[in-house]
């Protein structure tokens, strides 16, 4: 039997939440069902109750439908509707996928309901905001090798986050394509220095080397309460770096459409929040998991709407800063 891979989904991808990669692996975690939801939060996602709800978002134009192609086909999919990022990803990874091996992409689940969950779903499961969907594993060989390595690919590559939401918002200019990596860097950097607990618990380690030798903590022993104090400072030059990214990515809002930038400028401001409340509490950062409140999300749509007139309206015809020639960029943004 072929089991169900299941790809948690937002914005880009179905399994590019912003979030640190599960090592090698595509299995499902709790930390993957926690940043799915912290999405699903950060975005205001509703979750659908029932089949009547789905039907009004549908009519809303918040989820489309997804029909059959010669690139991708449906299997017991009770609600074929999905929001419509989900659906771009699913039309771009069934046409590579076909065009690699031969083979149609099977999609086997999209939006599922509360009243429609199956017993065995998390109670985290984000599926009832559609914003999440399940593929079949196809049999060892190389359409398997193919789909779990380009996956992974993505998943790994936290930047490709920005640039293919910069695509899809009608923006390819490379100086903004540029920035739009540098958006989605800064937020894995966030992630990592984030969930260094989490990850070390699990066996993971995605801090830097070299500043783990710098601090003298072996990556080994970084759970190790012993090496507590320097891991934090090591967390804590990470997440300058990550500022040094944020602050690059600022200047390629004035190029998106006045919604994108207020939606770019919100989620900013909350990520960044999440790198200050580690710094904040310093050697009990890890205790629990670093969470922005709802009346600080608040006050990020509020802020965001109004850096994104700010840079859209009154900085648009004005030069942007020089981008940092230090930064890291993906070879081919040219």
């Amino acid at each position: 039997m072929l089991r169900a891979l299941a790809v948690g989904t937002f914005l880009v991808a179905a399994l590019l939440v912003g979030a640190a990669a599960e090592a090698q692996s595509l299995r499902g975690s709790g930390a993957s069902l926690n940043r799915q939801v912290e999405q699903a939060d950060l975005h205001d996602f509703s979750y659908l109750e029932n089949a009547n709800r789905v039907q009004r978002f549908v009519d809303a134009g918040l989820l489309v439908p997804l029909y059959e192609t010669r690139d991708y086909w449906l299997k017991g999919v009770s609600f074929p509707v999905a929001r419509p990022a989900v659906k771009l990803f699913i039309d771009r990874l069934a046409n590579q996928y076909r065009a690699a091996c031969g083979e149609r992409l099977v999609v086997t689940s999209l939006t599922r309901p509360l009243a429609n969950q199956p017993r065995n779903a998390s109670q985290r499961s984000v599926h009832p905001t559609g914003m999440a969907m399940d593929l079949r594993r196809p049999y060892p060989g190389p359409c398997r090798d193919w789909l779990e390595d380009t996956l992974l690919y993505c998943y790994h590559v936290a930047g490709v986050v920005g640039v293919m939401m910069t695509y899809v918002m009608g923006v390819s200019d490379a100086s903004v394509l540029r920035r739009a990596a540098d958006l989605g860097i800064a937020f894995q950097l966030t992630n990592i220095a984030r969930d260094v607990m989490d990850d070390a618990s699990a066996g993971r380690c995605y801090l830097p080397q070299e500043l783990l030798r710098n601090n003298g903590v072996p990556p080994e022993q970084i759970a190790n309460p012993e090496y507590r104090a320097s891991v934090v400072k090591v967390a804590k030059e990470l997440l300058r770096v990550a500022d040094r990214y944020y602050a690059s990515a600022a200047e390629g809002v004035r190029a998106l459409p006045l919604r994108a930038a207020w939606a770019i400028c919100t989620a900013r401001g909350v990520y960044r929040d999440i790198g200050e409340i580690v710094l904040a509490q310093g050697e009990s950062a890890w205790q629990r998991r670093a969470v922005v409140s709802k009346s600080r999300k608040m006050f990020w749509v509020f802020a965001g709407g109004m850096r994104a007139i700010a840079s859209v309206g009154l900085r648009r015809f004005q030069q942007a800063a020089p981008r940092a020639t230090d930064l890291w960029m993906k070879p081919g943004i040219n």
